[in-house]
């Protein structure tokens, strides 16, 4: 998934509440670090999330 459509995600979330908004990436950050040390290059490249601002 692109940083784009994250942030995307983070925007419409943070319409009704920005702690919200924040939790949501910071729960697609922890999907995105197991899904790289599961299988490095196998499940995803890289963690995609770990750029995208809170």
């Amino acid at each position: 998934m692109p940083e784009e459509a994250i942030e995307v995600m983070r925007d419409r979330k943070a319409e009704n509440s920005i702690d919200a908004a924040n939790m949501r990436v910071k729960a697609i950050r922890q999907l995105y670090k197991w899904a790289v040390s599961v299988k490095p290059g196998k499940l995803v490249a890289r963690n995609t999330a770990k750029n995208v601002e809170l």
